[in-house]
């Protein structure tokens, strides 16, 4: 009967072992899966800004060191952890240097000062750069000098898309004493000319984000793992062959279990890198304690045990899923308040949207905004067979009123022409001024009287303009034109130009 006992109880402490082995297993895994899913969505935010901010750049058609530092303006530390600053990064050869240096000089950089690095043909020379912890970027460094970089923007420019690099010491911070040293690395994200550039859709250069290791998903992964699992991100592309920690969370002593840990691959902006997941001792009280000994010493008890520690089991099983689903509320509660903050984002990223497409002065569409309602106009025009009118023109004379009243008299003459002409057109028309004292119409559909219409807004538009009460004269010439058979719409606009001119030439023979 004692072997019998003996047996009994050990069979049950087996079996409760295994138990608890698989419920602990279980619940690691759902940790698992919630520090993943956090730090891919967490990832995705870092590539979405780089992307966005690429895009922001490619769209202007002159960027100077003003409008780079706009762009960047919210691009901070406090809502990407680990970004140390952003920078514009453009290719040249040795015989492009000097035009290069000259061409960034002019859009502000006065004393820019490219630094070729002698190891390389091609050089990948930083224009325009915004530090964001203090340190000082050298603008006219050349990047073409570090292997990591150089091959994270050659990547990048050939798939077309943010590319990582592989970890590797900044140069600002290789003065620093080798215990102070950070491991860190940047996302590189191809600039395209944007639609209506001079250039479109050629390449143009890199924008960059430099990333501190130490500070990357370090805010991430202690939210996620909620001090239950040390959790740490390993760069494999290295010598070393256990990989080079790049974040890392460790709220407490890791406990030795084999069976525990766990370990998976986390895609970076074109490279794996892997994420080592350890349980640690707080991980243990979450899932409740041992239950072999009791069970062992009530071996004499086994039928009437086996009921009582089932029991047990299962309240711990709650008790343990209860708090994953609390620490679970706790991460959807701060994923929701990371969508806020993107939501904020993705306003301010609009309103530069709009503010690239806007005439500053008038509020009319701007010279590119312009050219792209022009070109979807016309091929609704070719392909539909509809009526398209466009109508270029400009203030006659208007140098004059400048100097004799000052720029600030002609810019209200300019602000009242938009007043007018948006109230003689429709919501459908798109008015734009073009620059200085040019401005443009595209009209759709317009009645086959539509000569009429002009005539009445040349009457409209010579009409005085009152400026701090005293009356002005201002006329403008106009040039009225519709589409011919081939033709493009750049022409058409080029054609409605000469047409105002010689307008203009008739109007003061």
């Amino acid at each position: 009967m004692l072997v019998v006992g003996l047996s009994g109880s050990w069979a049950l402490v087996g079996a409760v072992e295994g138990e608890q082995d698989q419920h602990r297993s279980e619940v690691m895994d759902q940790r698992v899966q919630v520090i993943e899913n956090a730090v891919a969505a967490e990832i995705g935010r870092y590539l979405d800004a780089a992307t966005d901010l690429a895009a922001g750049v490619g769209a202007q058609t002159t960027l100077t060191g003003s409008d780079f530092n706009a762009l960047t303006a919210t691009l901070t530390p406090q809502r990407l952890p680990g970004v140390s600053g952003a920078a514009l990064v453009v290719p040249a050869t040795d015989r492009e240097l000097g035009r290069v240096q000259r061409q960034w000089r002019a859009l502000g950089n006065g004393r820019l000062r490219l630094d070729p690095a002698k190891s390389t043909s091609e050089h990948l020379f930083i224009v325009m750069s915004r530090p964001m912890d203090g340190a000082a970027t050298r603008k006219g460094k050349d990047l073409g000098g570090d292997a990591a970089p150089t091959q994270a923007l050659r990547t990048g420019r050939s798939d077309g898309q943010v590319t990582a690099s592989a970890t590797y010491v900044l140069p600002g911070d290789r003065l620093l004493p080798a215990a102070e040293q950070q491991l860190s690395f940047i996302l590189a994200a191809p600039i395209y000319a944007g639609v209506g550039t001079p250039d479109a859709a050629l390449f143009r250069g890199w924008f960059v984000m430099s990333m501190r290791g130490e500070d990357f998903l370090a805010e991430t992964l202690q939210v996620a793992s909620q001090d239950n699992v040390a959790a740490t991100l390993l760069e494999t592309s290295t010598s070393r062959s256990d990989g080079v920690p790049v974040a890392h969370n460790t709220p407490g002593p890791v406990l030795d279990n084999d069976d525990l840990r766990r370990e998976v691959s986390v895609q970076v902006a074109g490279r794996t890198w892997r994420l080592l997941l350890q349980p640690t001792t707080q991980f243990a009280d979450l899932t409740g304690p041992s239950l072999s000994i009791p069970a062992g010493a009530a071996g004499v008890l086994f039928t009437v045990l086996i009921a009582v520690l089932v029991g047990t089991l299962s309240t711990s099983r709650d008790r343990a899923l209860q708090r994953v689903e609390r620490a679970t509320a706790a991460l959807r509660a701060d994923i929701g308040r990371r969508e806020l903050v993107e939501a904020e984002l993705r306003e301010t990223e609009e309103q530069l949207r709009l503010m690239a497409l806007t005439d500053s002065l008038t509020g009319l569409s701007n010279h590119r905004a312009f050219m792209d309602a022009l070109h979807r106009a016309h091929s609704r025009s070719v392909r539909h067979g509809t009526q398209l009118d466009v109508i270029f023109g400009d203030v006659d004379h208007f140098k004059a009123i400048n100097d004799t009243y000052g720029h600030a008299v002609g810019d209200s003459v300019l602000c009242q022409i938009a007043s007018r002409l948006r109230t003689h057109f429709r919501a459908e028309d798109t008015i734009g001024r073009l620059g200085g004292d040019e401005f443009a119409i595209i009209c759709e559909d317009l009645p086959p009287d539509s000569q009429v219409a002009v005539n009445r807004l040349r009457e409209l538009l010579d009409a005085p303009y009152m400026v701090e009460d005293q009356m002005l004269v201002a006329t403008l010439s106009l040039g009225h034109v519709s589409p011919e058979v081939g033709e493009c719409s750049a022409h058409l606009l080029d054609r409605a130009d000469n047409t105002m001119y010689a307008a203009k030439a008739a109007h003061h023979a």
